[in-house]
């Protein structure tokens, strides 16, 4: 027999079972038993902030009911299990924002991602607030088997900077499956939180990453190169195409969703990056197929995975939650996360550019508590939203800042307390001053909104550094408000954490603001915060602390915020009816139609995608005129929701269609579940 023909046949045979088999098993890629290619998992997570349970079923903090990490440690080992060259990493805050944070300053949270099974984290900026020592001590506590990174630091001035440097490490190469894996991790850039890094510094991440990498490749150590960065998801992105030798990054601290990892390219090569949203509600799968041969690295696939409540606890980790609760328990002298100490009807958002009722609560109480002529919080600096129903101790805390005093050479849990609220004393040119550096920095993003008590201010939006038009103060007898008077003396209440946020404005712009003088009350924040829903009855009302009133803007700015929405379910063949009420804070009247109310829904139990840009979103209705409005004047507007296919979980993103002076409180998204219509 022809011996050519025998190849030839053969070949063929081959050709025909390979192509078989790639039909038969997804995912298939070659039928050579000499494959240079070795498949890696990156699984990851992102802002847990100590979110150690699911949050509250169909709450908006959670209307898919995801979550919890003893559901992320069994997804984890599912996935582990099937494919052994995985590395589980954490892009950074694991620790600060809610209160079993206080048990022991963090280090409870590496000792649970420890029996998780964490490759790797990154420190980022919540991590970090009370500065390197106490960093290395909450590591030294919890002596996680992983290690803990951020290599974009000088320690130059810090006194055991020994012992922080051995502890908090720059990166850590890996073998995984015979490939050597580097994982850099990079801490925060952010410019509001370099000064609780103090005394370190925050340097360079770039350039620091560039160094590192660089280094990585030209001496071989490393076959492929990923930053775990808790850093803005844009830089993040900039940095996969700039830093060199990078194939991917694992991105923290914008709190972004990427149902699809970005692809984007580093110096001719393919490079990927993508972050999973927040709080253990979603685990992302990166698998990089990496090939011996070439040296090239390339995404084969990236799934994010809602950790659905399905999903068995583990129970070994629920065991070490519940533990935390115990200490809790101890720590205060009752049960605080179980207790009721006030109710609500309203949800109280957070967000981080706009006033809000749930900052405005927390202004409050601190007026209250110290008796100070005002006060002052930024947004950024709330912890958690405030969700409709009964509310217990540990749920009012967490809204209010919650970070500890370190000191030196005590144990964490006899240290601790609350950030404590001081009474800083400032002319009336002054707190001129700091209120448009205020307004200044929140213009481009280097402060969040700062909310206030005691104060009524008119502003133009668009003034940058000459923001401020007007102030009125409170007279704390009378209850009238009064114009400021420049050369007399104002006191306000704000806490150590917003005090350290002025100071770093005030030198780095250089404005000469005097912030010397000021008295310690002792009062913690939280305190305070309880003290004020003690004195409301032990129910708080959005409506009671409703923005609108306490900043004014010069022209017409219309807006509503979560509280002023209401959904009622369509009855027999009648359409459900969507309330949104509209006020004008501006001190312009509106004219008819000059804005548009605009509702768009998403699809039905979306979880993944939902309301991500290019995602589906159609309108539930026609677009509706808002009427003319004089200045604190508002309007209801009924809007019938007449597409409604199915039932299900619907995100809601509500908009005013138009322009007006001030557009931070000019759309939002909700939830709301609904049933089918027959």
């Amino acid at each position: 027999m022809n011996h050519t023909f025998i190849v030839r046949a053969r070949t063929a045979l081959s050709v025909i079972l390979c192509l078989g088999l790639f039909i038969a098993v997804s995912g298939a890629s070659s039928c050579s038993n000499n494959s240079t290619t070795v498949e890696l998992t990156i699984l990851h997570t992102n802002d847990v902030h100590s979110h150690m349970r699911a949050e509250p079923v169909n709450s908006e903090k959670n209307p898919y009911n995801l979550g919890g990490l003893a559901r992320v440690k069994t997804l984890a080992d599912s996935i582990r299990g099937a494919r052994p060259n995985t590395l589980l990493l954490d892009a950074g805050d694991w620790s600060e924002a809610i209160t079993y944070f206080n048990v022991d300053g963090g280090s409870n949270m590496l000792k649970i991602m420890d029996a998780m099974g964490y490759s790797a984290v990154v420190v980022g900026n919540h991590d970090f607030l009370n500065g390197p020592s106490e960093l290395a001590s909450t590591i030294e506590r919890a002596n996680p088997s992983y290690p803990v990174l951020g290599a974009n630091k000088d320690l130059s001035q810090v006194a055991d900077k020994e012992r922080v440097a051995k502890l908090l490490t720059d990166y850590k190469i890996f073998n995984v499956g015979g490939v050597k894996v580097a994982v850099v991790g990079l801490l925060c850039n952010d410019f509001f939180y370099y000064g609780y890094f103090k005394p370190g510094i925050v340097t360079d991440a770039r350039a620091v990453a560039t160094a590192i990498t660089t280094n990585l490749h030209n001496k071989k150590l490393a076959d492929v190169i990923i930053l775990l960065s808790h850093n803005s998801f844009g830089q993040n992105v900039s940095w996969a195409q700039q830093v060199p030798w990078v194939n991917a990054v694992i991105s923290g601290h914008s709190h972004a969703k990427t149902p699809q990892a970005i692809v984007t390219s580093n110096g001719g090569r393919p490079a990927y990056v993508a972050e999973s949203k927040q709080w253990g509600q979603f685990l992302g799968d990166m698998v990089l197929s990496y090939d011996t041969s070439s040296g090239q690295t390339t995404l084969k696939s990236y799934t994010l995975r809602p950790v659905t409540a399905d999903l068995a606890e583990d129970p070994k980790i629920v065991g070490l939650i519940n533990d935390q609760e115990t200490a809790l328990a101890a720590k205060y002298g009752k049960d605080i996360v179980h207790d009721h100490v006030a109710d609500t009807e309203d949800l109280l958002v957070h967000n981080d550019n706009r006033e809000g009722p749930i900052s405005n609560l927390a202004v409050d109480g601190y007026r209250q508590a110290t008796g100070a002529d005002l006060a002052m919080e930024s947004v950024q600096l709330i912890g958690d939203d405030i969700q409709p129903g009964p509310l217990s101790t540990f749920n009012v805390m967490n809204m209010t800042p919650h970070i500890y005093h370190p000191v030196p050479g005590q144990p964490f849990p006899q240290n601790g307390s609350n950030w404590t609220l001081k009474k800083l004393t400032l002319s009336g040119t002054s707190l001129r001053g700091l209120l448009n550096v205020m307004f200044l920095a929140e213009s481009v993003n280097l402060i969040g909104w700062i909310s206030t008590s005691g104060m009524q201010v008119v502003y133009d939006p668009s003034g940058g550094a000459s923001a401020v038009h007007s102030i009125k103060i409170q007279n704390m007898i009378t209850g009238a408000y009064e114009d400021v008077v420049d050369s007399r003396d104002y006191k306000i209440a704000l806490h150590d954490g917003l005090l350290m946020a002025v100071g770093i404005l005030v030198q780095k712009l250089s404005i000469n603001i005097d912030l010397s003088r000021i008295e310690e009350t002792g009062i913690q924040s939280s305190d305070a915060t309880l003290a004020l829903v003690a004195a409301k009855g032990g129910m708080i009302r959005a409506a009671d602390f409703n923005p609108g009133t306490r900043y004014n803007a010069l022209g017409v700015d219309l807006g509503f915020y979560e509280h002023h929405i209401r959904i009622q379910p369509g009855t027999g063949t009648a359409a459900p009816m969507v309330s949104v009420t509209i006020q004008n804070e501006g001190l312009t009247a509106s004219t008819a139609g000059m804005m548009k109310l605009r509702i768009l829904r998403g699809k039905p139990d979306d979880v993944q995608g939902d309301f991500m840009p290019g995602n589906e979103s159609i309108p539930i209705s026609g677009d509706v005129d808002v009427p003319a409005l004089q200045p604190g004047a508002s309007t209801t507007l009924q809007v019938p929701w007449l597409d409604l296919p199915a039932g299900g979980i619907y995100s809601l993103n509500f908009s005013l269609i138009g322009t007006d002076s001030n557009a931070r409180n000019n759309s939002l998204i909700m939830h709301t579940r609904m049933a089918a219509r027959h």
